[in-house]
């Protein structure tokens, strides 16, 4: 289905990856995807997408990640009524780091940007971020003082659990970077 333009079309996708293992600290996960989509025979768009993705467990507390990713469309322009660039290319890449301070509380740090460029722009940056996370569950709390959770000793039929908590903290700095940071939590 071309949503697009609403009609009905034939897409074909190839997707071939590879996942390795390096070590006992160190993977790699490399994987691509092609896609072309057809109406009446006309082709509407293709799309190309590249990603890797390398993980370290230095510790079963610390790890490291990094992904790049590429995306580069080619769109049949005279298929699209919204007058869109006959090319579109971004790029992705993202370095996270995370250290598991108790096994409530997990700290994150990383770093992110983005560029993106058409047929007559090369890829120019549009974004960057860095930012910081503080991930903190509580535990269940038990209610009562008996032995099963409830004040007559018998146990609790439904437990009270003090839901988890999560802040959420970005950092930008100011003036150097055109980068627009959303935080979110839950």
């Amino acid at each position: 289905m071309d949503y697009a333009n609403t009609r009905l079309s034939e897409r074909l996708r190839i997707n071939p990856g590879i996942i390795r293992q390096l070590g006992r600290h160190l993977s790699v996960d490399l994987s691509t995807t092609w896609e072309r989509l057809e109406v009446r025979g006309d082709t509407v768009y293709t799309a190309t997408i590249a990603q890797s993705v390398i993980a370290s467990q230095f510790t079963p507390c610390a790890m490291l990640r990094g992904i790049l990713q590429l995306v580069d469309h080619s769109y049949n322009t005279a298929a699209y009524a919204d007058g869109r660039d006959s090319r579109r290319k971004t790029l992705f890449s993202q370095v996270l780091g995370s250290s598991k301070l108790n096994p409530q509380t997990v700290v994150f740090v990383g770093y992110s940007d983005a560029a993106a460029g058409n047929q007559e722009v090369s890829l120019t940056r549009t974004s960057r971020t860095f930012f910081a996370k503080v991930g903190h569950a509580l535990m269940p709390s038990v209610c009562g003082t008996g032995r099963g959770g409830e004040p007559n000793g018998r146990p609790a039929m439904y437990p009270r659990v003090v839901p988890a908590r999560r802040w959420v903290r970005c950092v930008t700095v100011p003036g150097r970077f055109p980068a627009a940071v959303s935080a979110m939590g839950g």
